[in-house]
């Protein structure tokens, strides 16, 4: 019951429930530091609900939206009236397969593309898979474009976590060979590192579980210098937590980054989109703060991005009013948003 008035954001009821959950079991229970955490992410809940917003969320639609799963949208670089994104669904490459890539029609489950949908007439549609040298019967995810929008970055495996990292330069057809191209770094993608986001095709932001971090997954970045991605160095305290810190997006000044974390200090239920913005002077980052509702709910809230006009920005969302698994959301901000001028 607790959940249940958690997904619709009834924070007061959801507490309740949680806090007789808690006098039911034992002090010793396994259960017991989570459902702390969640009557904690209720109480943030409670607080920004009381907390007027102006900004506006919206659906994509049914056009781009399926009972399946869609996430990590990317705007393009060089067309705004379209964007990227991921999705396992029906009709995808390979079918239905089971865990370890084996055909399943019973129990299996689709396995991720890579999509192209455009903006026309007001409505996001005409929806289209990348080509099929491009996606395959493995999980394909869409990462980044380089900065010149020549570039794709993807990830290729047969589990989310553990694939490779392959680099496209939009050849054409004919061009092709059956062959990828990996991207050559310090990142371990067969160790589970994943979510890259490229600055400016010089500084590299991605996360990781690897040993020496903070706790869960935390975000870490590398350099491209002479040549070559330096080591891979964590974003510190002033970022990462014993909780998950994920889905990195840096502005264009380059300062201030949006990530999302299910910190219970923060979030209102799950992954919850932050903003942290750099000091370089004492080198410190501020303390993240939420974006609040209406871009975060109850469900899990990443893959957030600015578009290069600074009054939108797009992300996915598992919230309970949503048309399937993930959807993609779009975000309308009053006022342009400063760190999206890169002469800042």
């Amino acid at each position: 019951m607790a959940k249940v008035y958690h997904s619709q954001h009834q924070f007061a009821e959801a507490s309740n429930y949680y806090k007789l959950y808690l006098r039911q079991i034992r002090k010793d229970h396994a259960h017991r530091k989570m459902v702390i955490e969640e009557i904690r992410r209720c109480a943030n809940g409670l607080d920004w609900q009381y907390q007027t917003s102006q900004i506006v969320v919206e659906n994509l639609g049914r056009q781009v939206n399926t009972a399946y799963d869609e996430f990590a949208p990317i705007p393009s670089p060089n067309n705004s009236d379209k964007i990227y994104f991921s999705s396992a669904r029906q009709g995808n490459m390979g079918g239905l397969r089971n865990r370890f890539g084996a055909t399943d029609e019973k129990l299996g489950h689709y396995f991720s593309d890579m999509f192209g949908c455009m903006l026309s007439q007001g409505n996001w549609g005409n929806v289209e898979q990348l080509h099929y040298l491009l996606n395959s019967p493995r999980h394909e995810v869409l990462l980044d474009f380089n900065k010149d929008g020549n570039v794709l970055y993807y990830s290729k495996g047969w589990d989310y976590n553990n694939g490779e990292i392959i680099v496209d330069t939009f050849k054409r057809l004919e061009d092709r060979t059956l062959s990828s191209t990996p991207f050559q770094s310090q990142v371990n993608s067969v160790a589970g590192d994943g979510q890259l986001f490229f600055y400016n095709d010089t500084t590299l932001l991605f996360t990781s579980r690897r040993q020496g971090g903070l706790g869960g997954l935390d975000i870490y970045k590398s350099i491209f210098r002479k040549g070559r991605w330096s080591p891979p160095e964590n974003l510190g305290p002033g970022v990462n937590t014993p909780f998950d810190e994920t889905t990195p997006f840096l502005a264009a000044d380059g300062r201030t980054l949006y990530f999302s974390s299910n910190d219970s200090k923060k979030s209102i239920g799950g992954l919850d989109i932050l903003k942290t913005v750099y000091n370089s002077r004492s080198k410190t980052w501020t303390d993240p703060v939420s974006l609040g509702l209406p871009v975060n709910s109850a469900g899990d809230d990443a893959y957030f991005r600015v578009a290069k006009d600074g009054f939108t920005a797009f992300f996915s969302s598992s919230r309970r009013d949503g048309m399937g698994m993930r959807d993609i959301y779009m975000a309308y901000f009053p006022n342009y948003l400063p760190e999206m001028d890169p002469r800042r």
